[in-house]
């Protein structure tokens, strides 16, 4: 027990002193730090007027070591952001610490206005004999000057290389004024005040090995921080905000920092042709460019209708086993030219190039006409038939005469190639649009000429109203070896006794009385089916047909305003109708409806040519 306290005795001096030593060391680093936080702001100007408090700057130098270094804080300058070598921000412009002096020397040759707050005293962590660490977070906020924020035209002139070759109308002495003019608002810099705000965690490392001369050996960061933001510079493009007409946007310095690509002063979001250079106005086009991606256009017009109709052909009749021989195809004439309103529309998309003077278009168009088809020689018909008991050759006679009035509704869906250009004097108007950044009148050609030309399908929805005369007559052969019996014949000759022909024609030629008439009347009470000259009338709704057209325009317009244009215009379109006639059939029986012969889609053409007027809504 005795040695015990005998050891207490001799190690209390010791313990009193160490803890009486670190009380000491304690104190003057907390004297440090508030000389420290009284000094780091220099006492700077709180404008760009006036010279640093030059006892203040020295005394904030007089609390480091000879070697001591500073991590960066606010100094940030315009840099490539390290993540996009495309992309500038504001970094520091060294990654590493720098010597206490040099720091000093920067801050308070660059800022005014600075100002440093921390919400918390410092908080120890580490303590040893020779190094006390100290953490504290503060809040930094500074006015920069800009010829020290934006130290390179690199950036900017980068733009211009990077952009040029994609960019329409830019020549060389163009890219020269660029490059001027970049250099100009460079030396204009020197005028601009960035504001710079930090939070960050800091850690102040005081060197006690000497108890009369504690110094801050370093300042380094506690962990990674965030660079400083520019307060009047949000999007990052260099110009703040008193320059800036899109602040919240990346934009250029020939728009006053709105998106520019083709850097011609008008704001992407005002340039018609984003990628042409073009400075004189026109919403950024030159006068011959057309400013609308897509435009929506209707008209009405007169044209003249031509639609030749052509009879089906022997070899395509639908009846059973035709004799060629005894029928004949039959002929009509048709009316000739027919003046018919056209109306229509399309909606159009310009992108084949860059003038917008190319491009595509779906429409459609309608008109509606008239026309009737006289049969000048009649379309005779004859093919194997049965009448009950015996098989022979009925004849089906369409009689010269008769006519067929076609009702014409017809449907046009063009796909048409367009391609435009304008002429004409340039109009000046005022420009009204704040936004655009240069002062020039806009200038644009109001008349343009437009050629289209493309295929199309045809819709023939058709009414007939016929007014037919039509014979059924029969072609019986008596058989040699027995007069009494009917044999069904292979060849109709003409010459032989044989033949028994129950025509209209050569029942009126042998006996007018009692005529053909009361002969037909008298067999078709014994079941048989003849006519002579029997009328049809009605109507046929049934006549349609599709087909493909090939249509070619030509209009010239005349711009009201930026969205209204005036046309007129010719158009032709022709459609050669192949030849479907396969298996028609007019009719075959006294009791069968009539079916128009536009039914059999035969060869035929239809062509037209009209003048129109119309209406042109553009936009982009």
């Amino acid at each position: 027990m005795k040695y015990i306290l005998s050891l207490f005795i001799f190690i209390s001096p010791v313990l009193v002193f160490a803890q009486s030593e670190e009380m000491v060391n304690d104190s003057l680093v907390k004297q440090k730090w508030e000389e420290l936080k009284s000094s780091w702001t220099f006492d700077l100007p709180k404008t760009g007027k006036g010279a640093v408090d030059i006892r203040t700057f020295n005394k904030y130098k007089s609390l480091f070591d000879s070697t001591a270094y500073v991590a960066g804080d606010i100094d940030a300058v315009y840099l490539p952001d390290s993540k996009s070598d495309s992309t500038y921000t504001y970094l520091l412009e060294y990654d590493s610490s720098i010597t206490f002096d040099s720091y000093a020397h920067d801050i308070a040759l660059h800022f005014y206005n600075l100002k440093i707050e921390t919400d918390t005293q410092p908080f120890k962590i580490t303590s040893t004999e020779k190094e006390i660490i100290y953490t504290v977070i503060r809040k930094v906020t500074g006015e920069k000057k800009g010829e020290f924020v934006i130290k390179d035209e690199a950036p900017f002139l980068g733009s211009i290389a990077n952009r040029k070759e994609k960019i329409t109308e830019l020549k060389d002495d163009n890219v020269k004024e660029l490059e001027k003019e970049v250099s100009g608002w460079f030396d204009k810099r020197k005028d601009f005040t960035y504001q710079f705000q930090l939070t960050d965690t800091i850690q102040i490392h005081f060197n006690v090995s000497n108890v009369n001369a504690i110094s801050i050996s370093s300042i380094t960061k506690k962990e990674f921080n965030e660079p400083p933001i520019c307060l009047n510079d949000i999007d990052g493009d260099g110009l703040v905000l008193a320059e800036d007409n899109c602040p919240d946007q990346k934009g250029d310095i020939t728009a006053k920092g709105c998106p520019d690509f083709d850097f011609d002063g008008v704001a992407d979001s005002l340039d018609a042709c984003t990628e042409v250079y073009y400075t004189l106005g026109n919403n950024g086009c030159p006068t011959n460019y057309f400013k609308d991606k897509f435009s929506i256009s209707f008209f009405a017009g007169l044209q003249i209708n031509n639609c030749d109709l052509n009879l089906t052909a022997l070899k395509n009749l639908g009846y059973n086993q035709v004799d060629f021989n005894e029928s004949q195809q039959g002929s009509i004439t048709s009316p000739g030219l027919n003046i018919s309103p056209v109306y229509g529309g399309d909606i159009s998309w310009y992108f084949v190039t860059k003038k917008r003077n190319a491009g595509v278009s779906v429409g459609l168009n309608y008109t509606s006409f008239s026309a009737t088809y006289r049969f000048n020689e009649s379309a005779v018909y004859t093919f194997k038939a049965n009448d009950g008991v015996n098989d022979y050759r009925r004849r089906v006679t369409i009689a010269g005469g008769s006519t067929e009035g076609i009702k014409y509704h017809v449907l046009d869906f063009p796909i048409l190639f367009k391609y435009r250009n304008r002429f004409g004097k340039p109009e000046k108007k005022e420009e009204k649009s704040l936004q655009v950044t240069n002062n020039k009148n806009k200038e644009e050609l109001p008349w343009s000429w437009e050629v289209s030309f493309g295929p199309s399908v045809i819709y023939f929805n058709n009414t007939s109203n016929y007014n037919v005369n039509i014979n059924f007559e029969g072609l019986y052969q008596i058989d040699t070896l027995n007069p009494t019996q009917f044999t069904y014949y292979d060849y109709y000759d003409n010459g032989s006794n044989y033949n028994l022909a129950l025509t209209g024609k050569g029942l009126n030629n042998q006996s007018p009385l009692p005529g053909v008439d009361t002969v037909f009347n008298f067999l078709n009470a014994n079941s048989y089916d003849f006519a002579y000259n029997k009328n049809y009338s009605g109507q046929d709704k049934k006549a349609n047909r599709v087909s493909v057209a090939i249509n070619a325009n030509f209009h010239v317009s005349y711009r009201a305003n930026e969205s209204l244009s005036f046309k007129i215009g010719v158009s032709i379109l022709a459609a050669p109708l192949a030849d479907k006639s396969e298996g028609y059939a007019s009719l075959q029986n006294t009791a069968d409806t009539y079916k128009s012969f536009y039914q059999s889609k035969t060869n035929s053409f239809y062509i037209t040519g009209g003048l129109n007027v119309g209406i042109v809504i553009d936009w982009r």
